[in-house]
Parts: C-alpha cells; structure tokens; sequence
C-alpha cells in the first residue's frame, strides 16, 4: 500500500496523542510515553522472535475458517487482500532504514522500485488454499497505478499468481484517506457481480467503508495509514 501520511511507530507514539489534559503533571506525562528506542526493539523482537508468525498464523487460520463455512458460488465470492505487510513485507527495509519509514523519502521508492518484498509464508499459503479452492482473489492496495508493472512482477515472483485483478490507488485519489480510494476499489469489484466474503489488510483503513461480509486485521506495529 501507499504509505501517505502516516505515523511511525505507533507503539511508541500512541501514548503522546493522548490529551494533556489526561494528565495531572508533564512529569507524569513523560513517564506514560515509551522511549523511542525501547519501542524499535520490542517491534524488532516481535518480527525477529516468531511472534509475528504466531500471531499470523492464528489470523489465517481465522481467514480458511470463513473460506471452508462458504457454501454459495465461489466463482463470485471473492477475496480482497491488500499487498504491503499482508502479503509481502517491507520489514528488511523498515528494519534496516531503523523504521524511518514514509511514502516520501527516496529510499522507500527504492525498495519498491526492486520488487524484491519478500511473501509473508502464512499469507502465501492461505493465498494458495483460497484460489485452489476456486474463489477470485483480488489485491487491493494504496500503492499508487505507477508502481502496477513492480507490483505484478514482485506478486509473482513470491508465488502469488492467478489473481483475478490487483486495482491501485487512483492518482485522484492520492490525497484522500486510504479507507476511501480501497472502499471505493471493494464497490467496484462488488458491481462486477461479485459478493466479497473476506477482506484482510494489516491496517484499519485497509477494512474500513463496508463492501465486505468479513474483515481480518492482521498484526502491523511499524506504522499507521490513516
């Protein structure tokens, strides 16, 4: 997805949104915000460490539940998946640019400009079981249309092939929140006479706007799209 605007590390920048107001001192208030530097080890530890897998693993194996219930047409029943964090990840970037992360700085373009993201293996099997069982998958991602070529040679590269469509951020939409240009991309498959069970993204806009039965929100502490 297209990162706009976003706030980085949001473990570690949550409880500075908080209201001043909340607070009796700005001593009181420093203490419930947590170091910055604390913050970028325990995401490293998460991805380093096997929870991120763990935790991967119990939201697919949630998504194949959903799958394996569905007893209407799975000619017309489709799946919706955003790409960044969902199916591939930027974490060998993110970790090694020490989670500087936004859509802006050259670095990010570079890494995009590889198609070298590597698949997220819990995501690539659960890709896998979907379309083995005939149900049309659709990448839906806020990276904008330029990147489509890079999106398509890296999806395939990491075993994602025969999706049924992978739509991008409009270049009209590239101001407006996430959640709008996606929920506008879920009406459109949706019109072409699909009904999406599922939809998985790692962020809240990635879900928000309706145009799905089912939502899974999966683990992502590196960063927030709004």
């Amino acid at each position: 997805m297209q990162k706009t605007p976003v706030l980085l590390l949001a473990l570690a920048l949550s409880a500075s949104l908080l209201s001043p107001s909340a607070y009796s001192s700005a001593s009181e208030r420093y203490d419930s915000i947590p170091n910055l530097a604390n913050a970028k080890a325990q995401v490293r530890h998460y991805y380093e460490s096997g929870e991120w897998e763990k935790a991967l693993d119990e939201k697919f194996t949630e998504a194949e539940k959903i799958l394996d219930e569905f007893r209407g047409d799975k000619s017309k029943a489709a799946i919706v998946l955003d790409i960044d964090e969902t199916v591939l990840t930027s974490y060998p970037y993110l970790q090694k640019v020490d989670f500087a992360y936004t859509a802006f700085l050259p670095q990010w373009s570079e890494w995009v400009l590889k198609a070298e993201a590597p698949a997220m293996k819990r995501s690539l099997e659960f890709y896998k079981k979907a379309t083995g069982m005939g149900f049309p998958v659709f990448f839906v991602t806020g990276r904008s249309e330029d990147y489509r070529g890079l999106s398509e040679k890296n999806l395939k590269s990491q075993g994602f092939t025969g999706y049924a469509g992978i739509i991008h951020r409009p270049a009209s939409m590239m101001k407006q929140p996430a959640a709008a240009s996606k929920s506008k991309a879920r009406q459109n498959i949706e019109r072409q006479g699909y009904k999406i069970i599922l939809n998985i993204g790692d962020q809240k806009s990635d879900l928000d706007g309706g145009y799905a039965e089912n939502t899974i929100l999966l683990p992502n502490p590196m960063y927030i799209v709004p």
